[in-house]
């Protein structure tokens, strides 16, 4: 008797992608474990976990595609049918064709097989999709694709039918997201042992719905045996990193972030950097200011304090400060000499720094800079300044930030709906829960606070970049509506706050299942 199935929390390991996944499988069944069984513990899973809804009056409708996903579908079925749960498969090809586990597994249904048109979605309140799992490289073939438009007109007419994927839904390529010309809009998604790129990316992130990872029996140590380097970023990911006050603590042993603020005019950008780099727990934060902007600056910060620079001497001087752990520079600085030179003050330190914005401009003109870049600098752009930044770097976005991160020398932080952090020695780590509300003016340059904040407490340049990208996300999803940027650094730290006050969300949890069929 199998005791349970166990959700995995699936932020505490690594993401991998169709490649991986296979080796992983071959690992196992080198260990003893064959694909059938890992087929039927699979399917048996994705089976009780539809089980914990209501019984519906209509037939479970189980779509089986031509491989392995369609196998874990024939052994839902059959699970499914165990339990008393009335259910329909449909068939994508003639199942005297299937061959290998698939093969096996269907042998497992006794009961009678559609072949699958466009007009079998039409009735169900549950679909099971297992057309098509992780290894799809390819477009739909018109048949699955009318299929899979079927389901999903068939859920916009009916929004309470649920759709179940298997591993991922069908037409989301595993790796990128992308969409392979349609896909199943799934309400649930019920993957293996590691949650998958595709899970996270968009679009295909938009298809997923609610994601379960389970247990199905194979070590997680053979996970470890293929050095993967993409995970999810979570506070599992760094969370330990972020030093916590206490009795003894004193504010420089928290660092010292220097923010290099814009002109009169566009002040704010730089300010909101500041305060946030201050709440996410800098020890100290000080803003370098022209003396003409000196008034806006300190009569509106109060905790920030105010240097002043008026010549490159000057800031060069104030640089030399070896108290200062972290710069920021972009954030309203304007695309002008003076940024550049500054810049390239900066850069020619050793000490860590994040370049946000202008700064980032700045530098996608000016190629005497970009060979000074090194491992404890951080850069953040936004698509349209990484494509001015690395114009021949092409591929999906993982691919893209990655190579830059390599080209660089530097951490990247590419940004978007699901923002990816890639750093030179490989390591990469996408955040895709992000809610929509941050599409709004300045949360970028809170994003660029946060960072700095972080890297300036003696946490690594991919910790920081990951917590703060994190955290930023994690904050915004306090607001139900209206988000503003200013709303942002309290917002954040009170999202770092509960990280040491509650319990992962992705904790694992353990639901009793029957015995797989036999």
């Amino acid at each position: 008797m199998a005791p349970g199935i166990r959700l995995v929390a699936w932020a505490k390991r690594p993401l991998l992608g169709a490649r991986q996944s296979g080796l992983l499988d071959r690992q196992a069944e080198a260990e003893g474990i064959s694909g059938l069984e890992l087929m039927a513990s699979a399917g048996a899973a994705v089976a009780r976990r539809i089980t914990l809804h209501d019984k519906p009056a209509e037939p479970v409708l189980v779509l089986c595609g031509p491989g392995n996903n369609g196998g874990d579908g024939w052994i839902i079925a059959t699970e499914l049918a165990a339990l008393g749960w009335p259910v329909r498969v449909a068939s994508l090809i003639p199942p005297a064709n299937l061959k290998g586990d698939a093969a096996a597994a269907r042998a497992r249904w006794t009961g009678p097989v559609e072949a699958i048109t466009p007009e079998t979605p039409k009735n169900a309140s549950i679909i099971v999709d297992a057309l098509f799992g992780v290894g799809l490289n390819r477009a739909l073939d018109p048949a699955a694709a009318s299929v899979v438009d079927g389901v999903n007109q068939l859920r916009a007419n009916r929004p309470k039918t649920l759709v179940y994927a298997v591993d991922i839904p069908s037409g989301v390529d595993a790796d990128t997201g992308d969409i392979r010309g349609t896909a199943i809009k799934a309400t649930h998604t019920v993957s293996f042992v590691t949650a998958k790129p595709g899970h996270l990316l968009y679009p295909g992130r938009s298809n997923r719905g609610h994601l379960d990872v389970v247990d199905i029996g194979i070590d997680a140590q053979l996970i470890d045996r293929l050095t993967p380097r993409l995970f999810a970023n979570s506070p599992a990911l760094w969370g330990s990193s972020l030093p916590e006050r206490g009795p003894d603590s004193h504010k420089y042993k928290f660092g010292h972030a220097l923010i290099v603020g814009g002109p009169a005019k566009s002040t704010g950008a730089s300010r909101l950097a500041a305060i946030a780099a201050l709440r996410i727990g800098a020890g100290l934060v000080s803003v370098v200011t022209a003396s003409s902007a000196l008034p806006i600056y300190a009569s509106t910060l109060t905790s920030v304090m105010t240097k002043i620079a008026d010549s490159k001497e000057e800031i060069e001087e104030l640089l030399n400060d070896e108290r200062i752990t972290v710069i920021l520079i972009g954030p309203g600085a304007g695309i002008t000499k003076a940024t550049e030179d500054t810049l390239e003050l900066i850069l020619r330190r050793p000490g860590k720094a994040v370049l946000d914005a202008d700064a980032l401009s700045v530098l996608a003109n000016a190629s005497h800079l970009r060979a000074l870049l090194h491992a404890n600098v951080v850069l953040t752009p936004h698509e349209g300044e990484f494509k001015r930044l690395f114009p021949s770097i092409r591929g999906t976005r993982i691919e893209r930030a990655e190579s830059a991160a390599r080209e660089s020398g530097a951490t990247i932080v590419l940004k978007g709906a699901d923002t990816i952090v890639a750093t030179p020695d490989g390591r990469s780590a996408i955040m895709g829960e992000a809610p929509p509300s941050l599409a709004t003016a300045g949360t970028g340059d809170v994003l660029a606070g946060l960072i700095t904040g972080i890297f300036a407490q003696n946490v690594t340049a991919f910790e920081a970049a990951c917590a703060g990208v994190w955290l930023h996300a994690e904050g915004a999803a306090m607001h139900t509506s209206g988000l503003i940027a200013e709303d942002l650094p309290r917002s954040a730290a009170l999202a770092r706050g509960r990280l040491h006050v509650s319990p992962s969300r992705h904790a694992a949890v353990m639901l009793p299942i029957h015995q797989p069929c036999a």
